[in-house]
C-alpha cells in the first residue's frame, strides 16, 4: 500500500513479486496491477524452493558477499574485483575459467583460452 500511495503506480510495486511468482493462476495481479496475497505466498515459496540467492541492488555489497559465500566456485573474489573496478575486464575470469564466457564482459559472447 505504501508503494501505491507514494508512486501511484501499483504495477511497478509488484514487478518483482510477479516475476518470482511465475505464470500460475495465483500469479495474476489485481485489475490495478497490485500483488495479491496468493502472489506473495507463491513468490516466497518459489524463492525458498528454487533460488540459491536473491539479492537487491540497494544492498549490492551485501549481495556480493552473499554470492561469494553461497556460491564460492563462481563468485570468489567478486567483492575485491568490484572494489578495484576490474570486473569489466574479465582478466581474472579468464585466468580462472579458461574457455568459458565471462559474465562481466561487455562483449557477451567473449570466450577466453589461457
Amino acid at each position: 500500500a505504501k508503494c501505491r500511495r507514494v508512486n501511484e503506480f501499483p504495477r511497478w510495486c509488484s514487478v518483482q513479486t510477479g516475476y518470482l511468482c511465475g505464470w500460475g493462476e495465483e500469479c495474476a495481479p489485481t485489475a490495478d496491477g497490485a500483488a495479491t496475497r496468493a502472489m506473495v505466498d507463491r513468490a516466497k515459496a518459489n524463492v525458498d524452493d528454487h533460488f540459491a540467492v536473491v539479492g537487491v541492488l540497494e544492498e549490492w555489497n551485501r549481495t556480493m558477499s552473499l554470492l561469494e559465500t553461497v556460491l564460492p566456485t563462481l563468485f570468489e573474489g567478486l567483492s575485491e574485483e568490484y572494489a578495484l573496478g576490474t570486473t569489466t575486464t574479465c582478466k581474472s575470469w579468464s585466468d580462472k575459467w579458461a574457455g568459458t564466457r565471462c559474465p562481466y564482459s561487455q562483449n557477451k559472447g567473449a570466450e577466453f583460452n589461457a
